[in-house]
C-alpha cells in the first residue's frame, strides 16, 4: 500500500469518526493491540531494514558522505 492510498483511507475515516482512537496489532494474529503515541516516520525501508531520515541525515553529516538514500516509506509508531 502506498501513502497516497493509506491517507486517503484514513482521511476518509477520520471524516466519519474524527474522535477515534489510533491503535496497531502487534501481529498478524492480533494477540495484542496498543495505541499509537508516535507521529509517523519518514525514512529508507528496503530488504526488512529501516532508517530514518534523521538518522540517515546524521549518519551523513558525522561521516560527510552521501549514501544516497531515498525516502521511500513512513513508519506509523
Amino acid at each position: 500500500m502506498t501513502l497516497k492510498e493509506y491517507a486517503l483511507k484514513l482521511n476518509e475515516a477520520a471524516k466519519k469518526h474524527p474522535n477515534a482512537l489510533v491503535i496497531y496489532s502487534k501481529d498478524d494474529e492480533g494477540n495484542d493491540y496498543q495505541q499509537v503515541h508516535f507521529a509517523p516516520t519518514l525514512g529508507h525501508f528496503n530488504d526488512h531494514e529501516w532508517r530514518s531520515a534523521n538518522d540517515i541525515r546524521d549518519e551523513e553529516a558525522d561521516t560527510g558522505t552521501k549514501l544516497g538514500l531515498k525516502i521511500n516509506a513512513v513508519c506509523v509508531n
